[in-house]
């Protein structure tokens, strides 16, 4: 069974707090119908996507490191899947930054920014059970000295949080 979780910073009643240090209400007893199924173990890969075409405008500096952490809420543990049991961390990675496209055609020369892409490389959770999962936090911070990141402009810093759960 795989199921998957949307988390979507542009709808603010989902959440409360900091966009980038926000709790996600989400009731997993209530989504997953069959009761069977929450006590099941799961990998949980991450995919984070930015509405943003900059890293600068998103408010992200150029010159730092971030990383992101991401609690599946109380008596619910994931690990990444290596046995080591780290937490649900990672480094978050900008790719497609500042690149520039330009269309030439009869009517003219268009200009189009690429989209920022925001990787994260660790992937693979494992995730004990999804029973009483009723609140997931998503937190962004630098990686020198784990200053909580906080965007200058909420409206251009918009993101989306894919958790995918396959059974294992």
């Amino acid at each position: 069974m795989i199921y998957k979780i949307i988390l979507d910073s542009y709808d603010t009643n989902s959440y409360s707090g900091d966009q980038y240090n926000a709790n996600y209400f989400i009731n997993m007893n209530e989504v997953i119908k069959n009761p069977a199924d929450l006590d099941k173990h799961y990998i949980m890969s991450i995919q984070i996507t930015s509405v943003s075409s900059l890293s600068t405008e998103s408010g992200f500096s150029p010159l730092s490191l971030y990383g992101y952490d991401i609690d599946l809420g109380q008596n619910t543990n994931g690990y990444q899947f290596n046995n080591k049991h780290f937490n649900c961390t990672g480094v978050l990675r900008f790719e497609n930054n500042l690149f520039y496209y330009l269309s030439t055609t009869t009517a003219g020369t268009a200009i189009y920014n690429s989209h920022l892409n925001i990787k994260v490389d660790d992937k693979d959770f494992y995730v004990n059970s999804l029973r009483n999962i009723n609140n997931i936090r998503f937190r962004v911070s630098t990686l020198f000295d784990n200053t909580q990141f906080v965007s200058t402009d909420n409206t251009k810093s918009r993101y989306n949080i894919i958790l995918t759960f396959k059974e294992c």
